[in-house]
């Protein structure tokens, strides 16, 4: 009898073993099925998010080799997509007030107008309320993504891109996209500009860096006017692709950033300083972004309601024109602009916003010595230009400085 419940127990632990194996390599195999283990958010337990981060990227590399895509390295600046500078999408207020705000527009629609004197006739988002806090979010992963790859969209490591309705007519569409493996952590440190106290980011400050991943991967945008991608009006899409790798609290994410923001990356950008960025409050983050899409003129001047409108501020003008004027000082201190002023009452007089954004340039009026190809003609109405800039630029002046 004992011979014989050893042999059973023997047999039971020989196909406990044997389950065990297949299930092994089984993970294995999934573990290495290229686009799979993305897709199906494969869990790396007790592994720390660096060491996923480590095996993810071989894997990935093993997937692009295979599926015929070309990987290629990203060395990234400062670069922000242009379109989503003007648009309300990162409003400055604190989540549980634009959470709140959002209700009250999808109670009656399922959209959210992006509504500002920029949005080109339509802009509307779908998913999770966000902030300025989201922005600094998608502004860090921007500037931290280090993976390019091109090749079919249907071939794209994440999942979001394949199954996407764009592209349900369009089959072997040669596509760029960007991407990175990001442990939370690492981003937190980044955004901050600043490593980890000695005891790690705490448990609330990474839950909440995570969330932020998660809003960002959650949003669809809809534009009924694209500048220059034409294949994307009317439709929608998601901006970022984010696959959960690893179960641990700091965990790494797969990030992958959609074509069209590629796009927008490479031919409508704008130049953010998150060294500038850290150092204001979400207000001065708002107006900076808005500010920084403006860059390539000397002097502009707005309807600061419309900037308002703009940056999704939803509190009084009047305040809103306050915290602008000292998060002004901080920028001209940061060397970003020269001079700010916002001139009116707000009642009679609407506030307008003027600003100069860097040194004017010698205007000097032009001569038949310096210029001999240029006939006289040509000369005065050229002259004439440039006596009204410096007209120009002396009202600016004087509206801005008092002299």
């Amino acid at each position: 009898m004992a011979e014989s419940l050893e042999k059973t127990l023997k047999r039971i632990n020989l196909q406990v073993q044997k389950k065990a194996d297949e299930k092994a390599k089984s993970e294995q195999e999934d573990l290495k099925k290229t686009k799979s283990e993305l897709v199906d958010r494969k869990r790396f337990s007790g592994k720390s998010g660096h060491a996923i981060k480590r095996e993810a990227r071989k894997i990935l590399k093993e997937y692009a080799d295979s599926a015929g895509i070309e990987q290629y390295d990203l060395f990234p600046g400062k670069e922000f997509p242009t379109n989503l500078t003007r648009l309300p999408l990162f409003p400055p207020k604190k989540i549980t007030t634009a959470r709140k705000d959002q209700a009250e527009i999808t109670s009656k629609q399922d959209f959210v107008p992006l509504t500002s004197k920029w949005d080109k006739g339509g802009v509307w988002k779908q998913g999770p309320a966000l902030t300025t806090y989201d922005a600094g979010t998608l502004i860090g992963i921007l500037q931290m993504r280090d993976i390019g790859f091109q090749g079919d969209i249907l071939k794209m490591p994440s999942k979001g891109l394949g199954g996407n309705e764009i592209m349900a007519g369009n089959p072997g569409k040669q596509v760029k996209v960007h991407s990175t493996f990001c442990v939370v952590s690492e981003l937190e440190s980044f955004v901050k500009g600043k490593p980890p106290p000695s005891k790690g980011w705490g448990g609330k400050v990474i839950r909440l860096r995570r969330e932020s991943i998660e809003r960002l991967a959650a949003q669809t945008l809809k534009f009924t006017y694209s500048k220059g991608l034409k294949d994307y009006v009317g439709k929608s899409f998601s901006m970022l692709e984010a696959d959960w790798v690893g179960d641990n609290k700091d965990a790494c994410y797969y990030l992958q950033i959609h074509p069209m923001m590629v796009s927008w990356l490479e031919q409508y950008k704008t130049y953010v300083d998150i060294n500038i960025w850290r150092q204001l409050n979400p207000l001065g983050q708002a107006i900076y972004v808005f500010l920084a899409s403006q860059k390539s003129n000397v002097y502009f001047d707005f309807d600061f309601l419309d900037v308002l409108d703009a940056i999704g501020w939803s509190g009084r003008a009047g305040d809103a024109r306050r915290g602008a004027l000292k998060q002004f000082e901080k920028l001209i201190q940061l060397e970003f602009m020269s001079g700010g002023a916002i001139i009116g009452n707000g009642r009679r007089h609407p506030f307008r916003l003027y600003v100069q954004l860097k040194e004017e340039p010698h205007l000097a009026l032009l001569t038949a010595d310096n210029n001999p190809n240029m006939d006289k003609q040509e000369l005065e109405a050229a002259n004439q230009k440039i006596h009204a800039r410096k007209i120009r630029y002396s009202n600016y002046r004087r509206i801005i400085y008092g002299k």
